[in-house]
This record gives structure tokens, sequence and C-alpha cells, in this order.
């Protein structure tokens, strides 16, 4: 478990959970495009239910205040009907104090979600420096559908090498997407962070422009609260939405410990001897007596502590996403 500076609060989307003791609003169908609602509010045990609307659930539910008061909210929806696919369903969010009073609101309408299909929503509302009492869910479920035109299939877009990395004082999501379409496309990810039973516990989205058709693009996506201010979580998820046809790339989830603070580039880090004959790590020109990790050569890759290599150490290493076995400062 990862500790951060600000304090987790457990939460639930309460829903019509009676056995809670909330008092809650239930869900009523009127029209395809009743704005519908319920509730997250604070608890002692995380818990969980569903806002349907229409043939869309909400699933699950969590989210983070930062200490300005921005709130980080990821949803995770699903389409139960059997046949139908929807298109421009929506997704609301309020923020409110103890008093009722509304602090922030914002909304997004999504694409087309296939019959049995989950998506992943991500989030945010600037409370302005409150912190809010408990959060208000709406939605519209959109419009019935055929699959359209320009639906792109999940399969067709893929999430690998991902990475976290930390440095400054900021963690930061790196991989690659691999569109394997036939077009150039634009895509949303989000990344999720969560608990060993699955809570969310964060949820952030940035936007990747220009993936080439039949091609991959480097991502790197800088996480807007400090490291050391992130909530505790066990794994992060990630997770790609086409701008088109909102379809959920596959899910790359790294449980590994993100790298150390550096002020190295690593790709500019060099293995050399000095004067004495003892190999260190040396950045433009200057031995790097900061870094801690692996490093390699045309002889192999070995473990450099403090800048010099470390020929005593022998054990299991994470390192970028990897785990590393070595043995007398030489990977095996």
């Amino acid at each position: 478990m990862r500790k951060a500076g600000s304090v987790l609060l457990a939460l639930a989307l309460v829903g019509t959970l009676a056995a809670c003791g909330n008092d809650t609003q239930e869900s009523t169908t009127e029209s395809e495009t009743q704005e519908q609602t319920t509730t997250i509010e604070y608890m002692e045990t995380p818990s969980s239910a569903e806002l349907t609307v229409g043939t869309i659930d909400v699933l699950r539910t969590g989210y983070f205040t930062d200490a300005n008061g921005k709130v980080y909210l990821g949803v995770e929806v699903q389409n139960t009907a059997s046949s139908q696919a929807r298109e421009y369903y929506k997704l609301t969010a309020t923020a409110y104090d103890a008093n009722n009073n509304q602090l922030a609101a914002n909304a997004v309408i999504m694409g087309v979600i296939q019959p049995g299909e989950t998506q992943y929503i991500a989030l945010t509302l600037d409370c302005q420096g409150a912190q809010p009492d408990h959060i208000e869910l709406g939605g519209e479920e959109g419009h019935s559908s055929r699959t359209p035109t320009d639906y792109t299939p999940t399969s067709l877009f893929t999430i690998k090498d991902v990475k976290e990395t930390k440095k400054n004082g900021t963690l930061t999501i790196k991989g690659q997407l691999y569109n394997q379409t036939v077009y150039e496309h634009d895509e949303a990810l989000l990344v999720l962070f969560l608990t060993k039973d699955d809570q969310i516990v964060y949820a952030e989205s940035t936007r990747v422009e220009d993936v080439p058709a039949h091609g991959a693009l480097d991502f790197s996506f800088p996480l807007s609260v400090p490291a050391d201010q992130l909530p505790d979580y066990d794994a992060v998820q990630v997770q790609c939405i086409d701008r088109y046809a909102s379809s959920t790339a596959e899910t790359t989830v790294i449980t590994d410990t993100p790298e150390d603070d550096s002020p190295y580039e690593y790709d500019q880090l060099v293995l050399g001897k000095d004067e004495s004959g003892v190999y260190h790590a040396y950045y433009n020109g200057q031995i790097a007596t900061e870094f801690t990790g692996l490093l390699g050569n045309d002889h192999g890759v070995f473990y450099i502590e403090n800048g010099t290599l470390n020929l005593d150490y022998t054990g299991t290493l994470e390192f970028q996403g990897k785990t590393y076995t070595v043995i007398g400062g030489i990977v095996q």
C-alpha cells in the first residue's frame, strides 16, 4: 500500500441502500432522457449500489478531493441491454456541502456504448477550496442506436508497456497506445487508482491526439495531484476511450513501485570506469550520485547504488515496471 500526504475518506455510492441508514433518492424512468440521481456519501466501510438510467447502470464509483477542493471522480458504467446500443448518454456530478449548498458541477456526454459493454468515466469538480460533504450523480440514457458505421471495436486499440515514474514530486503514467484501424484517431486516456478490493480512490483523464493508423504513439500523462498527496492505492488501471465510438481499449494494470525521484534523464546515464577502475553511472560527465537502479553496457546489466556499481547486492529488485533478480550486483 502506498502512502500519501492527504487523508483519504472512505466513501460509497449509496443509491437505494436502505441498510446504510442514509436518506437516498430512488431512480424512476419517465422518459428516455429523464435525468435521474443518486448520492455518494462518506461512510466508514466502502459499499456499492447501482444508479440505473434506462439500460445504463452505474456499477461503482469513488473519488478523491485534494487540498484545494478539487474532486477527481471515477465511475464505472455498463449497458445492460442484450441487443441495443446506446448513443450520447450523459453523466452529471454535483458536489454539495453539509448544508446541501451546491459547490460545483460537471457533466460528460459519451459516444456509443454497446450491449453488455463496460466503460469508465473520469470527471473533475472544482469546489474552490471547499471539501464536499457528498456528491450527487445524475444521468440520461441517451438514444437507442444500431452500431454506427464509424464505431471502432475495442479489440482494435491496445495499451502496452505502461509504467509509473516519479520525478520532481510528480507521478507520471507512461506507455504506448496502439491503433490497429485504418484511420488516425484521437483518444481519451483514463487513469484509475484502485485498492486491493477494487475500490476506485482516484481518477483522471487526458487527451491523446493523432494516434496514427496501423501505428503506435507514446503517451506521458503527469497527474495533477502531487505524488505525496495522492491517496493510498494498490494498482493503477489505464483505459482508452475512443473519441467517436467510446470503445474501451484493453485494460493495463500496473502494481509495481514507481521510480524514485531522480534529477537525471535515464536514457542519458552512461556506465563507465573512473581512473581507479571503479564503475559508476555518469550523467553529463559527472558521477550520478543520486541514482540508484539498474544500468547496463555491452557486458550486461548491473546494480548501481548512489552512482556506483555495487557487486555486494543480491536480491529481487523492481525497476521501471519490471522485476529483476540480481546476484552479486549483476542482473540474471
